[in-house]
């Protein structure tokens, strides 16, 4: 008997309890964000969202007021919420590695933009549309974190957006499409009355189509990643592809329907059909703006007008935008998409597809933008889990897509990118490796010799 230690007392060694099923974040290395900043980046999160869903009758409201300009405080929440949270984290010596990358690409490429444009408002306009995707990427781990009450707020704001659809699509008179809102040089065209061929684009109260369709791919992808009822999952794509077509969006419309494709498809064990269905979107990504446009297309059915338009008239002038510029550092942001606005430029190189509009903004260097992701999927191993699979399918969304969008300058692409990119990008805690050595409590659990 040890002296001191009564023979009824049997120390219990105490074991860390296991993370909650439903915990996505489980096991990884997540960065420092307290409270405080927390409940800011989710305000900051719900004003940009909230702007974006009504930005159409907010524009129309504020100009009525002599204040457009009002509309860029979502732009200025999603700004301070993260300068806070950076803030924070540098006082801790704990500036996760998200802040210093975008701020080592905003200096690089700007510099080298303002360079070739030489018109600063031009190139940090430009710079804003960057913007988004950082702040998708450092939302993500709150992303997963809150996925209850987000999906609640997200199912909000596809109701808005699926209601302004079909208003605008019964023909309803809604006073501010095809209006022209600016504030000093930047116009913008508010649901714009753009016919291609006779077809009408349907934005509701979302500034145009493509980021009407976007709204509810967004709550559509997230219900399909999150859900666990499979009549729920089913019936959201089902009425959010519906809503994507009235849009007009024909390519958000393919690219939502092979992200459900991929989300329905039985492949716990292994997400190999998943990783092939990405590299197919991402090779049309790349090489249809590449090829394309260097052979003669046959005269194409109505459904593919705009499409035939890319190739024909887009496609070729973007290129042509960057071959006067350079092929190293492409065009910069300024002399192509919305900074060259600032230009005055008769009508913007949009270029409408991924890969042409950041390989005019980052030139050479888009290549290891795109590239890197792609590899890191790849390198998955499966089983994968929920974070990784968060990037594939969201992946599969953006990259299908920016076939024939320019991805960068949308607000809601851009989020939904930097958040897949930050979920490759995480990385797990190594399990801590067992001591041979005996621990004081277990010695005192041993019975007396």
């Amino acid at each position: 008997m040890t002296p001191g230690i009564p023979t009824s007392y049997t120390p219990r060694l105490t074991t860390p309890s296991p993370p909650p099923a439903e915990d996505a974040l489980a096991g990884y290395a997540l960065p420092y964000i307290s409270p405080v900043a927390e409940r800011l980046m989710i305000l900051a999160f719900m004003i940009y969202m909230g702007f974006t869903t009504l930005e159409a009758p907010l524009r129309y409201e504020f100009q009525n007021l002599g204040a457009v300009w009002l509309i860029y405080f979502r732009d200025v929440a999603l700004i301070l919420a993260m300068l806070v949270l950076a803030c924070q984290q540098f006082w801790r010596h704990e500036l996760q590695g998200t802040f210093i990358l975008f701020a080592v690409l905003f200096t690089f490429h700007g510099i080298a933009s303002y360079l070739m444009c030489g018109v600063p408002l031009a190139v940090i306009m430009g710079l804003k549309t960057l913007i988004p995707a950082l702040f998708g990427a450092i939302f993500f781990p709150i992303l997963m974190k809150k996925k209850r009450s987000i999906g609640v707020f997200l199912l909000l704001l596809w109701l808005t957006a699926a209601a302004g659809i079909l208003v605008d699509f019964l023909g309803y008179n809604l006073p501010w499409k095809g209006m022209s809102a600016s504030v000093g040089d930047y116009t913008v065209i508010v649901n714009k009355k753009w016919n291609f061929q006779g077809e009408d684009r349907i934005a509701g109260f979302s500034r145009d189509s493509v980021l009407a369709g976007s709204l509810v791919a967004l709550t559509g992808t997230y219900v399909l990643l999150f859900s666990r009822a499979i009549v729920w999952r089913l019936s959201m794509a089902a009425a959010t592809l519906v809503f994507i077509y009235l849009t007009t969006s024909k390519g958000g419309a393919v690219a939502f329907a092979l992200t459900t494709m991929a989300c329905l498809l039985p492949m716990k064990k292994s997400q190999l059909p998943n990783k092939a269905l990405l590299g197919f979107a991402f090779a049309m990504m790349i090489l249809c703006p590449v090829i394309l446009p260097n052979y003669l297309m046959p005269s194409s059915p109505a459904i593919l007008s705009s499409f035939y338009d890319r190739v024909q008239r887009v496609w070729p002038d973007s290129w042509a935008n960057i071959d006067s510029h350079s092929w190293i550092f492409g065009a910069g942001f300024g002399n192509i998409g919305v900074g060259q606005q600032f230009l005055r430029f008769e009508e913007v190189d949009s270029a409408d597809n991924l890969f042409v509009i950041m390989y005019g903004y980052f030139g050479i260097l888009s290549l290891v933008y795109l590239v890197l992701p792609m590899i890191a999927v790849l390198r998955l191993k499966s089983p994968i889990d929920a974070v990784g699979r968060y990037a594939i399918i969201t992946l599969i969304y953006i990259f299908a897509y920016g076939i024939v969008i320019n991805g960068v300058e949308n607000a809601l692409s851009a989020f939904m990118m930097g958040s897949a990119y930050q979920a490759l990008a995480m990385r797990k805690i190594a399990p801590a490796k067992e001591s041979n050595r005996e621990t004081y409590a277990q010695l005192l659990a041993k019975p007396a010799s």
